[in-house]
Formats: C-alpha cells, sequence, structure tokens
C-alpha cells in the first residue's frame, strides 16, 4: 500500500444543475484520500523491520551481546528455535527497553523446559546467555549453547507504547 500525494482538489466547475448524488466533487476525492492515507499508516505500523539475523542458525549460540541495526522502534519480536537442528520455532514479544526470557518445551524420554534470558543493555544492544535445559524432574539444571537459539529480533514502531 502507498500514501496518495497529489494535492487536494478544489471544485473548478460546481456545475449546480446536477445532483449531488450524480457527481464527483472535490470533498469526495479528498475525503478518500484522507481515508486511504490513514489506512496506510495503520499498515505501515503493523510492517516490522528485521533488526538482527543470527547468521549461523543451525550452530550453537554461546552467551554474547548482540547489535540491533536501529532504535526506532517501540516493541521487539524475537524468534527463536529449541536447539541448532530443530524446526519448531516461537516467538515472545517485548516492549523497548525490557529485558525477557525466551522459553520453548523439548520431550525426548522426559519433558524439558529450554530457557534464555534475553538482557537489555541499550536500545540497541541486548545480552543473551547461555541456554538453559530444566529437566521436569527436578534433576540439577544444564547450560548449554545448544538451547534455545535466537534467530531474528525484529523491531515494530506501532505508536501505542510512546
Amino acid at each position: 500500500m502507498a500514501k496518495i500525494t497529489f494535492g487536494n482538489k478544489v471544485t473548478l466547475n460546481p456545475q449546480p444543475d446536477i445532483a449531488r448524488e450524480n457527481k464527483v466533487i472535490d470533498d469526495d476525492i479528498n475525503e478518500i484520500k484522507t481515508v486511504v492515507n490513514g489506512n496506510d499508516d495503520i499498515v505501515n505500523k503493523l510492517k516490522g523491520t528485521i533488526l538482527w539475523t543470527n547468521s549461523a542458525p543451525t550452530s550453537a549460540f554461546s552467551s554474547q551481546t548482540v547489535t540491533l541495526s536501529s532504535n526506532d522502534y517501540d516493541m521487539l519480536e524475537i524468534y527463536y528455535k529449541k536447539d541448532p537442528s530443530s524446526y519448531v520455532v516461537a516467538s515472545v514479544k517485548i516492549l523497548k527497553g525490557q529485558s525477557t526470557i525466551l522459553s520453548i518445551n523439548h520431550i525426548s524420554t522426559n519433558l524439558y523446559h529450554r530457557n534464555r534470558v534475553m538482557t537489555y543493555v541499550s536500545d540497541t544492544s541486548y545480552t543473551f546467555d547461555n541456554g538453559i535445559q530444566i529437566p521436569t524432574n527436578g534433576s540439577s539444571l544444564d547450560h548449554n549453547a545448544q538451547y534455545v537459539i535466537p534467530l531474528y529480533i525484529i523491531g515494530y514502531k506501532t505508536g501505542l507504547f510512546s
């Protein structure tokens, strides 16, 4: 979608002998332009921008700090998968300036909860800890770079939280 960019229309020949419902006048065209441009603003707020991409999504992801390409967002969405070879993907949304925990379940001989903490450093910088696997049977935690692999960070400029 795109905005209508022509200037507002002005009546040149009002033709008063023609009934209003049988002609298009400047007010009609200007109203259509206003509505279309308003809808374009709404659509653009729903589209996100990829601010970071994991360049090695099929590899382990050690704890590290990542840099976003822009600070022009008010909400982030983080896509991640449970391990390097998985096709199971989840996502979480957070407000600008917040931290989060990426969380996903893994089932093998037991049920495991896999988590990875994502900590806010600045509007363009976040730190990821190593992944953690927590078995439901209560045995010890397993820290591993193979768990919960971030894929993308997408920024949205919704205007809802400003």
